[in-house]
């Protein structure tokens, strides 16, 4: 067991009143100490020392064991119910998994060591997709591998689930074929244990290796056949992958009015679940149709929505696919120093995070342009402006170019209160309550100038404060 647990978690071990006053005693005798923020269970942090203390009382009374699988079972139980209501596809249910990450470790270590192999792949393939959108890919296949090595006996289901989450694992370092085996061998099981679930969560994922290799007909056809199936599936919001694989499919295939129309489902579809991966992927789908359309400014706000909503639930490698998608549509929008910009940080971030870009056919053309049109000398000091941002500085920026864009410039009544076009852009970015640093950042100049122009918008407003101009600026229409 790790030094960390939830509430929850605690009060399966014992009764209620016994197990909150023992917690309450340990925290007064800074013993324990919470490590949540707030929101959900209730989570604490146990000292090493107390861990350690612990589990020697444990072993001397003979419970070590029984313990120990009651963790498990319990970390098993947590890995279904995430699951089972969708949460897996929720910034809530992925940040459950990564706090409770060294149990679930523990738990896994466990159910191996005692030969519960059928239990350990299981587990496995239920976190197999939090590893994937938490870029734990290397870890997983760690476990996955192992869970998988160990079995000796009948076919089951747990070793078809272990076999579609590995798979999941290769998709960073686009080892497809590696992933049609698996899925293969994953569907032959489930046909075997005639399990009808598994079957078709196996074969949807064949449907997205198909179109990741640009079998666009094998694509179609098991999109069309996961709709069929799609409640079967033992994974929450699972028919929203079905409309996916299709979108995406109808959308390399260029047919765009379906396509749309399939993105505009999956979008209604996401918001009326709560599902926050699939929404991010109808936005950027739709900003790729809008992007093909010759559509900039609607490209970019896609982009960027997409992208705050992957930062939403952590998935850092779909981040930068769409912080590149919005980067190319500043190019088209001729907006060159915040294109860099952006193509900088999503490269960084590529690099910090172990992720391949994904791939665009004129991303270094692009890149190429831009530097061709700023010169060498401003490209560098552009591009290692954006490469110093960190995640959240990055999609602020992308956000608020976004903003920029997409609003009326030259607006009389702004005009009239005497504001240059620069004061313009900073209190659009006020106004959407942007810290300067953020402002700094959308806008490519230093912090110090970001305040030099707030205090001048300040004065040309009569403003008492930033949260008057703010005010002020939204009272008189000046945005």
């Amino acid at each position: 067991m790790s030094g960390g647990f939830t509430l929850g978690a605690a009060e399966d071990v014992g009764g209620n009143g016994f197990v909150l006053d023992l917690i309450a005693s340990l925290v007064d005798a800074s013993l324990l100490r919470r490590t949540d923020e707030g929101g959900g269970d209730a989570r604490f942090g146990m000292l090493e020392t107390i861990r350690e203390y612990g589990l020697e009382q444990l072993a001397a009374g003979g419970e070590m064991e029984a313990s120990a699988g009651r963790h498990a079972t319990w970390c098993v139980s947590l890995a279904e119910q995430i699951r089972r209501t969708g949460r897996l596809s929720q910034r809530g249910g992925l940040v459950t998994l990564e706090a409770e990450h060294a149990n679930l470790r523990a738990a896994l270590a466990w159910l191996l060591g005692r030969g519960e192999v059928t239990a350990a792949q299981h587990l496995a393939g239920l976190l197999a997709e939090f590893w994937m959108r938490h870029a734990h890919w290397a870890e997983a296949e760690i476990w996955l591998e192992r869970a998988l090595e160990a079995d000796e006996g009948e076919p089951t289901a747990a070793r078809a689930e272990a076999l579609v989450g590995l798979n999941m694992q290769l998709w960073a370092r686009d080892d497809f074929a590696r992933a049609d085996q698996l899925l293969d061998e994953a569907e032959t099981i489930a046909r075997a244990v005639d399990d009808a679930g598994v079957l078709a969560y196996a074969r949807l994922h064949q449907g997205y290796i198909a179109l990741f290799r640009g079998d666009l007909e094998l694509a179609l056809a098991r999109g069309e056949e996961s709709l069929a199936t799609c409640d079967a599936v033992p994974q929450g919001f699972s028919c929203n992958g079905a409309f996916w694989l299709l979108a995406r499919a109808t959308l390399e295939g260029g047919d765009d009015d379906r396509a749309t129309e399939l993105h505009e489902r999956l979008l209604a579809s996401a918001r009326a679940g709560g599902d926050e991966i699939s929404l991010a992927n109808a936005h950027y789908g739709l900003a790729l149709l809008a992007e093909r359309r010759g559509e900039p400014r609607s490209a970019l706000a896609g982009f960027a929505e997409a992208a705050v909503v992957c930062r939403g639930f952590g998935d850092r490698s779909y981040v930068t696919a769409c912080i590149d998608g919005a980067a190319a549509a500043a190019v088209a929008l001729g907006r060159l120093e915040p294109a860099v910009r952006l193509f900088a940080a999503a490269d960084a971030l590529r690099a910090a995070v172990g992720v391949a870009r994904f791939p665009r056919y004129d991303h270094e053309q692009m890149v190429a342009a831009a530097r061709a049109a700023l010169g060498e000398e401003r490209f560098a000091t552009v591009w290692a402006s954006g490469a110093a941002l960190s995640l959240d500085e990055t999609i602020a920026a992308a956000t608020a170019l976004a903003h920029l864009v997409t609003s009326p410039d030259g607006d009389p009544p702004t005009v009239a209160a005497g504001l240059t076009a620069r004061e313009r852009e900073v209190l659009r970015l006020l106004i959407d309550g942007l810290a300067d640093k953020e402002i700094a950042a959308a806008l490519g100049i230093a912090r110090r100038t970001v305040s030099s122009h707030i205090e001048t918008i300040r004065a040309k407003l009569d403003a008492p404060s930033r949260t008057a101009a703010a005010a002020i600026a939204v009272r008189d229409h000046l945005v």
